[in-house]
């Protein structure tokens, strides 16, 4: 691939991109009252949980709905950028998180519920690059990582040596993959081959070695072990049903990919027909102007 026809790709996405995410009405966290309980989540973090449309979905959303009827306790999820949505809840204005990795640093401010999903994370890079490309082989590379994510913590304990690049989310370290400003980017291995799937993203892939593989769970500010023990016995419900490990191969399953797809491009079609019917429009006004004014 030329340069310029990277970087045409590169704006090309980028613009799709974020198209496709200014046209979904972001949820905005309303602080939790009475019985009612608020998690946060990440709107760009498929298959877990993703914003289609302006309604969240993903496996993480529909764990956490089955979660609400069989606790008996009503829990609304929200999902916004993953860095605001952790500014949020450490400012109160929810209760929590519904999919996050302990950490000892988050271990300070959360209490975390069992864990219900485990997730890999690893790098992607350019179709291009050397086959011999792996992890012992960072130091002085350029990786692009989500501000606030794990994979941020992760490199920067275990490769000091990595240059790591902040970006907004996964969509934006793509495009700067697909421009050349990055050696990789960072990400759950599920979630960096959706987002490539579902946006027609091809000259990308993933590497073999997982940067790290972790347990994942609810995360309730601390000080609500009441609320945690509650969550539990509703999450062990679930495992003990096999209702966790069904929506897990309803999400991650063969047909989940194309499934998943489809919606997407329903949504972009929609998307497309506006943007397409207010230029038309704009065209017909401008041309009737002109007309007034000649004649």
């Amino acid at each position: 691939m030329s340069r310029p026809e990277t970087k045409t790709r590169s704006l090309t996405f980028l613009a799709i991109a974020m198209g496709l995410m200014m046209s979904c009405p972001v949820s905005y966290a309303q602080t939790p009252t009475g019985n009612r309980i608020l998690l946060l989540g990440d709107q760009n973090y498929p298959p877990y949980e993703f914003d289609l449309d302006g309604q969240p979905t993903g496996l993480t959303v529909d764990v956490i709905d089955q979660l609400s009827r069989r606790s008996g306790q009503t829990i609304d999820i929200n999902l916004l950028d993953w860095s605001e949505s952790q500014k949020q809840v450490r400012a109160g204005v929810a209760d929590g998180h519904s999919l996050m990795s302990p950490t000892e640093e988050r271990r300070k401010v959360y209490d975390f519920t069992d864990f219900y999903l485990t997730v890999e994370f690893t790098l992607f890079i350019r179709d291009g690059t050397r086959p011999d490309f792996n992890l012992v082989d960072l130091d002085g590379r350029t990786i692009a990582v989500t501000d606030g994510g794990l994979p941020k913590r992760i490199l920067m304990g275990n490769h000091p040596g990595v240059h790591l690049t902040e970006t907004q989310n996964d969509l934006e370290s793509i495009s700067l993959l697909l421009g050349d400003k990055v050696d990789a980017f960072a990400t759950s291995r599920l979630t960096g081959s959706y987002l490539l799937d579902l946006h027609g993203v091809a000259g990308l892939r993933p590497i073999n070695q997982n940067i790290a593989t972790r347990d994942v769970a609810i995360a309730i500010l601390k000080g609500n072990r009441a609320l945690v023990d509650k969550l539990n016995n509703g999450i062990r419900t679930l495992q003990k049903e096999g209702t966790i490990e069904t929506i897990r191969d309803r999400w991650l399953g063969s047909n989940a990919k194309s499934k998943l797809t489809r919606n997407v491009i329903v949504v972009f079609a929609v998307v497309f027909a506006v943007v397409l019917l207010l230029a038309v429009t704009f065209l017909f006004v401008l041309n009737f102007r002109r007309k007034r004014i000649r004649f």
